[in-house]
């Protein structure tokens, strides 16, 4: 009987990356089929010029059936700037010719933590909304959504949901001749409250000093 070859990749899951910084990551090569390999090579590519790509050991002898070979792949990055890029990884066997690739996300670390803010402000933005228009009940569903997307980190999605979320209570306030009432934003955070706060008991207190300290001098002359 003749059995087909099937190499297998397993690549890493999405990484995230710094725009000077560099990452190393483990990729898997697999034989799955039920025959042999031999003369294994090895390549990677991107399309980001952002990044340049290394893997440790680009060739493999030979594999047994259901034997799994590891290499590091290295990724540094030249100023890449790019919300995201692509990682594709190829593999070729000589003997039997057969080919598998694999293609992974890698991520701007900074571009992310800004989409994950915006996404988390938002969703707040959106429940301060159902505050200010409770006709739009409709909006507690687009919140129970967008949570979840960003519990499982998919910010565009939050993004998306909350912007459909504003549209759709507009629509149905048109319908009724009313108009969206926006949030009304702070005028002062917390912090610059409490700041402001202490500030002034600062001042008191120095006050209540001076005047102690000046009433006792005078008492003495």
């Amino acid at each position: 009987m003749h059995f087909l070859p099937h190499l297998q990749i397993i690549p890493p899951k999405d990484l995230t990356i710094d725009n000077t910084g560099s990452i190393i990551s483990l990729i898997k090569i697999k034989n799955s089929g039920r025959t042999v390999l031999s003369g294994i090579r090895l390549s990677t590519s991107t399309n980001s010029k952002g990044l340049e790509l290394f893997l440790d050991n680009p060739s493999i002898n030979f594999l047994n059936i259901d034997e799994e070979f590891s290499t590091n792949l290295r990724i540094i990055s030249k100023n890449f700037d790019d919300e995201k890029a692509e990682i594709i990884i190829k593999a070729e066997s000589i003997n039997p010719q057969t080919t598998d690739q694999a293609r992974f996300l890698i991520n701007l670390k900074f571009k992310i933590l800004e989409i994950e803010a915006k996404a988390k402000e938002q969703l707040e933005f959106l429940r301060n909304l159902l505050k200010n228009n409770l006709e739009c009940t409709q909006i507690n569903e687009f919140i129970k959504k967008g949570e979840e997307y960003y519990k499982n980190k998919q910010y565009n999605e939050v993004l998306k949901i909350t912007d459909d979320a504003i549209q759709n209570c507009k629509n149905l306030l048109s319908l009724q001749g009313k108009e969206l009432r926006l949030p009304k934003k702070e005028t002062l955070s917390n912090d610059l409250l409490v700041l402001g706060i202490e500030g002034f008991a600062f001042l008191i207190i120095t006050y209540l000093i001076y005047n102690y300290y000046k009433k006792r001098k005078f008492k003495n002359k």
